[in-house]
């Protein structure tokens, strides 16, 4: 029957073919696919660990330059700038996060931070022993130096190192540390405020009694002269008069120059407000001033070449004199308010 060539292990099926059967995994053939899973699981787990310290390293660079930049702002803000015991709070203000969190890196390990033995600010003095600004600044630089790895070593971290590691390639490590976490792990932040420093320069001719006050401040007293600083840009800058009036109140992210004459503050210069240039009247009387000039007085002539050299060297004396030592850049950008211009010429003229 049927029934019984199921039961027969030599039966045939109706095909004419032997049944087929199944076979399963013997114990050795599993040892051997264990064994080879295993190998593979070992080799791919240093990747996996590189994978995972690189995503914490990616994400600490994303980290200090966001505490670079609220440090940045923070010091705009406030307009001063602080020292090493000071500079992590300024960062945390800056970004809105606790100092724990400042403090302390994505790794968990502690940050670092120098500020460059080198720096340089001197105060402009402009009377009575009171100052405004800084005449001087250089080497306004912080470094802050973080690690993913193994933790850093406080007597690496040093003011006599800060120019080499200032100086660092990236995926090395300065020579002589006695740290030894690998390069790779090692993040640095670089801050170099010299940028947000802007030149402020003002002039007094008459008026005793014209002061300048900065931010909140005490207004200071400014004497008949010329003065120049830079000021962090961002800084409120207010003008007054004789009476204590306030004529010009702006906060300065460019170079400023000032001027008070005749009792009133204006912006004169390069940056004033409303440039005018010289008209052609202006040009056309010193182009007649020019061809007046006796070169020789027993002839009474004067050759073209001789009224271009002069030309030439009147241009350099104008250049030079709006320049003043606070103007910078290209001669061609050079712009002037009319009225600055004509009191200029008239000083000129007079110069011998």
């Amino acid at each position: 029957m049927k029934t019984d060539s199921l039961m027969d292990p030599t039966a045939r099926s109706e095909t004419g073919h032997p049944p087929r059967t199944v076979r399963g995994w013997t114990l050795v053939e599993m040892a051997g696919v264990l064994a080879v899973l295993g190998l593979l699981m070992g080799l791919s787990a240093p990747t996996l660990e590189d994978l995972t310290r690189r995503e914490v390293r990616d994400a600490e660079i994303q980290q200090v330059i966001r505490l670079v930049e609220g440090f940045r702002s923070e010091v705009c803000r406030r307009g001063i700038i602080p020292d090493e015991s000071e500079a992590m709070r300024f960062m945390g203000a800056g970004v809105g996060l606790p100092d724990s969190i400042i403090r302390i890196n994505i790794g968990g390990q502690p940050r670092l931070l120098l500020r460059d033995p080198a720096l340089r600010l001197e105060r402009t003095p402009v009377s009575s022993g009171a100052s405004v600004g800084w005449s001087k600044v250089g080497n306004v630089r912080f470094l802050i130096l973080s690690s993913v790895g193994d933790p850093l070593e406080p007597e690496d971290v040093v003011p006599e190192r800060f120019q080499a590691l200032w100086d660092l390639v990236p995926g090395r490590v300065p020579e002589g540390w006695r740290w030894t976490g690998r390069a790779e792990d090692l993040v640095l932040g670089r801050i170099d405020l010299r940028s947000e420093f802007v030149e402020v320069g003002w002039s007094v001719i008459d008026a005793p009694g014209a002061s300048i006050q900065l931010e909140d401040g005490p207004a200071i007293p400014v004497g008949a002269g010329r003065f120049q600083c830079c000021l962090l840009k961002g800084t409120t800058v207010a003008l007054l008069d004789h009476r204590g009036v306030v004529a010009i109140r702006e906060v300065v992210d460019t170079p400023t120059l000032y001027r008070q004459e005749q009792g009133q503050w204006h912006r004169a210069g390069l940056w004033t407000p409303e440039p005018a240039r010289p008209s052609v009247e202006d040009f056309a009387r010193m182009a007649d001033s020019f061809l007046g000039i006796q070169t020789d007085p027993s002839l009474g002539v004067v050759t073209p070449a001789e009224v271009w050299g002069s030309f030439a060297r009147y241009s350099g004396a104008v250049v030079g004199r709006f320049r003043g030592g606070i103007h910078q850049g290209p001669d061609e950008e050079l712009v002037v308010s009319q009225n600055e211009f004509q009191r200029l010429l008239r000083g000129l003229w007079a110069t011998p």
